[in-house]
């Protein structure tokens, strides 16, 4: 899979709330920004929103190799079993893909 990233953060420390551990690290991405329309509210947008992939911590040294941000990156991605037993989606591997910096849904012309 490839995405347009344009950083990443890995935190971990101890939760003031209960005092349980926490490590989690995630990628941040930029995808094309889709418009919504219900029958009570309308979302007109443009450009792209900013998500969050899960990853593991040892992404983020793969991930300063490669800069400069934002970087056209392949994603190795496996699925994993998180909070109340859900399966993600977490990036257990990332490289420099050799593309253009727009997402193709972006792409004009």
């Amino acid at each position: 899979m490839e995405c347009l990233v344009i950083g990443a953060a890995h935190r971990r420390g101890v939760s003031k709330k209960n005092g349980a551990a926490y490590d989690f690290a995630v990628m941040l991405v930029l995808n094309p920004a889709r418009s919504v329309a219900t029958e009570k509210m309308r979302s007109e947008v443009v450009g792209y929103e900013v998500g969050e992939i899960p990853a593991k911590p040892v992404v983020l040294e793969q991930l300063a190799k490669c800069g400069p941000f934002p970087a056209r990156c392949k994603l190795s991605m496996t699925q994993e079993f998180g909070n109340f037993g859900q399966l993600q989606s977490v990036c257990e591997g990332v490289e420099k893909a050799e593309a253009s910096l727009r997402p193709a849904a972006a792409r004009v012309g």
